[in-house]
């Protein structure tokens, strides 16, 4: 996992960089990483939390840090994360949804993008349910 943790933090990197040229500060962006390619079969749901979270040791001092951090990943076809800011205790879900990692990251993208939460047609943008799927949250 030390190279997902590397990634991540060169994400949350340029994350930091971006934000920090931003005129208007008061929104978060999306700033993913899209990954093709794990093992699943031996993949281990605690050592990825805690990769992610070592990976934002540089930055959590930063008082902008939740508005530019690594907040959506996607795993091969079947692991996504999403971070969700206003969750206090446990922000990070891990879900663990067979062949649609890829769709949940583009839907959520796309829902970042329209600035406004698609919520009437959920149907269209989100192909199901994720929350029974979530395997870890930290």
């Amino acid at each position: 996992m030390s190279y997902l943790l590397n990634v991540i933090k060169q994400a949350n990197d340029n994350g930091n960089f971006i934000f920090s040229g931003k005129s208007d500060k008061s929104q978060s962006f999306f700033n993913g990483v899209f990954s093709y390619k794990i093992n699943s079969d031996n993949f281990n749901h605690q050592n990825f939390a805690d990769s992610y979270n070592a990976a934002d040791n540089n930055f959590r001092e930063l008082p902008d840090f939740p508005k530019f951090k690594v907040n959506h990943v996607s795993l091969n076809q079947n692991y996504f994360l999403k971070y969700w800011a206003d969750i206090a205790e446990t922000p990070h879900s891990l879900y663990n949804i067979t062949d649609l990692s890829f769709p949940f990251f583009i839907s959520n993208l796309t829902d970042t993008l329209a600035n406004k939460h698609m919520e009437r047609n959920n149907f269209i943008w989100f192909p199901k349910d994720k929350e029974p799927s979530c395997v870890k949250q930290f």
